[in-house]
């Protein structure tokens, strides 16, 4: 099952509407009120491009930090997501193997089954 977690955005808003006319099993969560250190540790650690992709370079805490957030300590990172959670790009949707951010549909392609 994919996990999304959205904002209110024009983005999770595609990507869910897309997961239910494929008919992938899925459940919605809000991004901002399930935001925590172990969501954010794995989004890590299923990132096989490591925090680049899901960074919002859009946004304006990434705009007031990105010449030192590569160099943060894990843990410093960790807690500046926390602290600026907008700093992340939505939607996410996580299954057991797959992480995607944000929109595209090629890359949501990854959730359909195998048969």
């Amino acid at each position: 099952m994919v996990t999304v977690y959205k904002t209110n955005n024009k983005a999770s808003q595609s990507a869910i509407q897309y997961l239910q006319t494929n008919h992938i099993e899925h459940q919605v969560k809000s991004y901002r009120k399930n935001i925590s250190y172990s969501l954010i540790m794995s989004l890590f650690e299923k990132s096989i491009d490591g925090i680049d992709p899901l960074l919002s370079k859009k946004s304006d805490c990434y705009n007031e930090v990105k010449e030192k957030i590569y160099d943060l300590k894990l843990s410093d990172l960790i807690s500046f997501i926390l602290k600026n959670p907008t700093v992340i790009k939505t939607p996410i949707m996580v299954d057991d193997r797959h992480l995607v951010v944000g929109y595209s549909k090629d890359s949501i392609r990854v959730f359909f089954p195998r048969n």
